[in-house]
């Protein structure tokens, strides 16, 4: 018996995240690809804050405002965006 991790192709290499730190809000623009994409907060120990996209993104350049997340303290947080061919972490920071 074999096992293994999927790979992805790691597509999404452009991402940023302005400002960084932030304190009410942040933007990202990263270039898409067609498909299906999940945009999710993570905290530094790793328990999931807040889902920020679900859907559908057309080939381009993709720009996205994220303003007011509900309770979030100051701290480290990880931005995951995730296609079903590829996923990115970034680190974000927030600071009030």
């Amino acid at each position: 018996t074999t096992i293994g991790i999927a790979s992805y192709q790691n597509n999404i290499q452009d991402a940023i995240v302005k400002p960084n730190p932030f304190e009410n809000h942040f933007d990202l623009d990263f270039t898409a690809e067609t498909g299906a994409y999940t945009i999710e907060l993570y905290n530094a120990i790793g328990e999931h804050v807040a889902e920020l996209f679900k859907g559908d993104l057309a080939t381009g350049n993709i720009h996205l405002t994220f303003n007011s997340i509900a309770d979030l303290k100051n701290g480290i947080y990880f931005l995951k965006i995730q296609t079903s061919s590829s996923c990115r972490v970034l680190k974000v920071f927030q600071s009030r």
